[in-house]
């Protein structure tokens, strides 16, 4: 896979791509400088905030499973009890079951975390 590096032109200039540098970068460069793009582009405050909205849309979905069962609940009602937008849930899962598996994964993950202290003592 060859991969091209191009920038965007000015708006004045139509938006048209062009080759910035005609250097071509194999796939590791090319994904060695998006993760550095990536990583660079996300503070810590956003990163905390976006924990923080998983968090709150982990809280409403198990709201809504306790009330409704996970077959009759929607992604929909989901997002309602998170106060966020259906866009906002798509944005963190793809479905209501990758939902479901999260608060099983952060459930198994505390009880885990209880439980080795005690395992290291014995």
């Amino acid at each position: 896979i060859i991969f091209y590096e191009f920038s965007i032109k000015p708006p004045h200039l139509n938006k048209i791509f062009y080759p910035r540098n005609p250097k071509v970068l194999n796939f590791d460069q090319r994904v060695e400088q998006l993760n550095i793009r990536f990583f660079m582009a996300v503070s810590k405050r956003q990163i905390e905030e976006r924990k923080m909205r998983q968090e709150r849309i982990l809280t409403g979905a198990l709201e809504v499973f306790k009330s409704r069962g996970l077959e009759n609940s929607t992604m929909e009602e989901i997002a309602e009890k998170s106060g966020f937008g259906k866009a906002t849930l798509y944005y963190y899962f793809q479905s209501k079951e990758e939902v479901f598996a999260a608060i099983l994964e952060n459930g198994w993950l505390m009880l885990w975390s209880n439980l080795e202290p005690v395992i290291a003592e014995s």
